[in-house]
């Protein structure tokens, strides 16, 4: 199906003053360097994005392919675009929640992708997706074997490994329980899920390497509402490090992004307001300590997402009444 191309994202030109993602006046907090000053809307060939849930995106950096998902509003359906193009429903799939799509590899004229979600059952399906030119040529929906499933109203957390490998990340269904489940792009199998130590969570957990150090973290909401992180270096299979995040709770998924360098960030829903709240986790893993308020004071539906590209970190989140917006966030 033909898409029509776009820039990928760009910092905005115009920013946005009182809109309905502003219902709130401006938070007293200084800017996290590099974050901008506004919000922009999220456009899909001409046309506004409204979401019952939060967008998902993912780009090969070594071709122009960029792929974006989210469900779709007032309806169970999984929207994708590429570029920025026209909206494709992908069939044969329904959720109550949020899809999630990550990078795949790269060859010849072709970007792959694979893009995730949580069946109505609670099973866990993706669906492996090709992209040449404005060419989309998606697979079958898969079930990720070994019984993973989790609560219908919650979503799954996956983040790409190298060697085409993936981690997912997961609130059991039957427990508070989170597991991690590996993937192994070498062979294409799926080993057993994990319970993550120490991990419960009445929500979806978050998931993000670290380029630089080859360091995978995990984020979870903890039963007490306090953010947790948890590291596990890639290959080596044990979790470890489990912090606690003090100074704010949420009462949604958090999310995190790590850049192209020693820095990524995180990103909650605080409790009560609702607003966005800011900070910085290491490629180790480390905390810097501290959040910040998002400066424009945006009131979000759901819990956030992040995203980065090179040391670029966007923030996506979706408004009261479904409209799905993004900022640039942080600049290492």
């Amino acid at each position: 199906m033909k898409t029509r191309t776009k820039t990928w994202r760009l910092l905005p030109v115009a920013l946005v003053a009182a809109t309905s993602v502003l219902l709130a006046s401006s938070t007293a907090s200084a800017a996290e360097p590099g974050e901008s000053n506004g919000w922009s809307q999220e456009i899909e060939d001409n046309a506004p994005v409204y979401s019952d849930g939060d967008m998902s995106e993912a780009r090969d950096p070594n071709g122009n392919a960029l792929v974006q998902v989210w469900r779709g509003w007032s309806n169970n359906n999984i929207y994708l675009s590429i570029n920025h193009g026209t909206p494709i429903q992908m069939g044969g799939a329904q959720t109550n929640v949020s899809p999630v799509v990550v990078f795949d590899t790269h060859g010849g004229n072709s970007s792959y992708f694979r893009v995730f979600h949580t069946g109505t059952n609670g099973f866990v399906f993706y669906s492996n997706i090709q992209v040449t030119g404005n060419l989309l040529n998606p697979s079958a929906w898969y079930q990720v074997p070994n019984d993973v499933r989790t609560p219908n109203n919650l979503s799954v957390a996956v983040t790409a490994l190298p060697s085409r490998g993936l981690l997912l990340a997961y609130r059991g269904q039957d427990s508070a329980n989170v597991y991690s489940v590996f993937f192994n792009g070498q062979n294409n199998l799926w080993d057993l899920p994990v319970a993550v130590p120490n991990a419960t969570s009445p929500s979806s957990p978050a998931l993000s390497v670290a380029p630089s150090s080859n360091i995978i973290l995990l984020a979870w909401r903890g039963t007490d509402n306090q953010v947790n992180v948890i590291r596990q270096h890639y290959g080596n299979g044990g979790w470890w490090g489990q912090e606690i995040l003090p100074g704010v709770l949420t009462d949604a998924q958090p999310a995190i992004a790590m850049a192209n360098s020693v820095w990524g960030q995180m990103a909650v829903r605080e409790q009560g307001t609702h607003r966005l709240r800011l900070s910085s986790v290491a490629s180790t893993g480390g905390w810097a300590g501290g959040w910040s308020a998002e400066v424009n004071g945006f009131v979000a539906r759901y819990g956030p997402t992040l995203v980065a590209y090179a040391a670029t970190v966007y923030l996506l989140a979706t408004t009261a009444s479904g409209g799905v917006w993004w900022k640039q966030s942080r600049q290492y």
